[in-house]
């Protein structure tokens, strides 16, 4: 057994990876280790445990009812561990003769979580060439500190950089703090959603500099269309001005994962970027379609 929580139990196999099944089709349960049970009120409990799908029994420790354990995870964990998990996905084309095109993309994330506190680093990519001359070269840049207040709250402070020569953005600089809700934490779904204000602060290439407050609206969706076969996921980050709403820009991600062997992961995704007020002689809309290979752990 791997581990207990949203009404399921994971367990671990050769034969089939990771299998997962509803807590209330469980007849019986044992462990032959000591495991750690989380309980509603973050009261850890140790022991080797037994038990069915309504009632665990822990070893020196009175029995409890399933419905009161947050999760289980094997071995004693005191929490104060540090955690890491993340991904990198790169994909890449080169294409010569009648057509002569290079493009390059990557897309990475670092999560680290200790105790309450968790701390993301992550950016992404893409840069293109056609018959030798660039037509594509962006790239973001971000963090983000979280404090979890409970089990779906948490307050958050985040920075962004990001340099988009072709939308003659030479670095626009976003720092914001705010509040996230994590309101749904499942193995197959997962959804929260933070607001906040936002400081801007862009700097151009051939324009003048603006600067301006703004809000900050982000939901964040990840949902196994076919457990651990397709993931779709979908990331909206919008800046509403709050003080000339033309100034409003929004990024967003939406695509397929499809784990492969291992920790592998082929993923295709389309990025779009809305900027309400771009340059002369720029669209608002930029887009791009992507196919990738990464790796996740």
């Amino acid at each position: 057994m791997k581990r207990i929580g949203g009404g399921s139990l994971v367990i671990g196999t050769e034969y089939a990876g990771d299998v997962t099944i509803d807590l209330k089709r469980i007849a019986s349960l044992q462990t032959e280790s000591d495991m750690t049970v989380v309980l509603d009120d973050d009261t850890r409990l140790y022991g080797r445990l037994s038990g069915n799908g309504q009632t665990l029994e822990i070893t020196e420790h009175e029995p409890v009812e399933m419905t009161r354990v947050s999760k289980v995870e094997p071995g004693r964990v005191t929490g104060k561990e540090w955690k890491f998990s993340g991904r990198l996905a790169l994909g890449a084309s080169d294409s010569s003769g009648n057509t002569d095109t290079q493009n390059l993309h990557w897309d990475g994330e670092l999560v680290a979580l200790h105790g309450a506190n968790r701390y993301t680093l992550g950016g992404r990519g893409d840069y293109a060439r056609a018959n030798g001359v660039q037509n594509q070269n962006d790239t973001i840049i971000f963090g983000q500190y979280d404090r979890l207040l409970s089990k779906k709250w948490y307050a958050y402070a985040n920075a962004s950089l990001e340099n988009n020569r072709f939308s003659d953005i030479y670095l626009r600089t976003v720092a914001g703090l705010g509040a996230g809700y994590q309101w749904l934490d499942t193995e197959r779904t997962k959804l929260a959603l933070e607001a906040g204000p936002s400081y801007v602060y862009t700097n151009y290439y051939t324009q003048a500099t603006e600067h301006n407050l703004a809000a900050r609206l982000v939901t964040k969706f990840d949902y196994w269309i076919w457990q651990h076969a397709v993931q779709f996921f979908n990331y909206n980050e919008f800046y509403p001005s709050l003080e000339r709403y033309e100034n409003s820009f929004l990024r967003s991600q939406l695509g397929l994962r499809f784990p492969l062997v291992d920790k592998f992961l082929a993923t295709a995704q389309w990025n779009l970027d809305w900027n309400g007020n771009p340059p002369p002689g720029k669209v608002k809309l930029d887009q791009t379609v992507i196919l990738s290979l990464g790796y996740r752990w």
